[in-house]
């Protein structure tokens, strides 16, 4: 299955509803389906506002594939890529000791 959607913020909520029955069809449970959702979404907010910086006019495609008790999420964009070099090392240590959240996605 494949779903668009406007590079908006506004339809974070549409995409983590539907990966989270995704999940629960593929057969997770015990809050993996809710868990999933929140990655797919931080992935797809992250080529919002970063592949695309905001801009409202471009599009997000999700692709689902379910194989048996599988699920296989992919966030695709057109936008800015990012060298994965180029990110700073982080201290994850330090980083869960602050209770920090966000910017640990790439």
């Amino acid at each position: 299955m494949v779903l668009l959607i406007p590079s908006q913020t506004s339809f974070l909520s549409l995409v983590r509803d539907l990966t989270k029955r995704k999940a629960e069809v593929a057969g997770f449970d015990q809050g993996a389906p809710e868990r999933i959702a929140l990655a797919v979404d931080e992935a797809t907010t992250n080529a919002i506002e970063h592949a695309y910086h905001g801009a409202p006019d471009r599009e997000v495609e999700l692709r689902f594939d379910e194989e048996g008790p599988q699920l296989k999420v992919e966030v695709v964009d057109s936008g800015e890529g990012v060298d994965p070099r180029a990110m700073p090392r982080v201290d994850l240590e330090r980083y869960a000791s602050e209770r920090r959240r966000g910017g640990l996605g790439v």
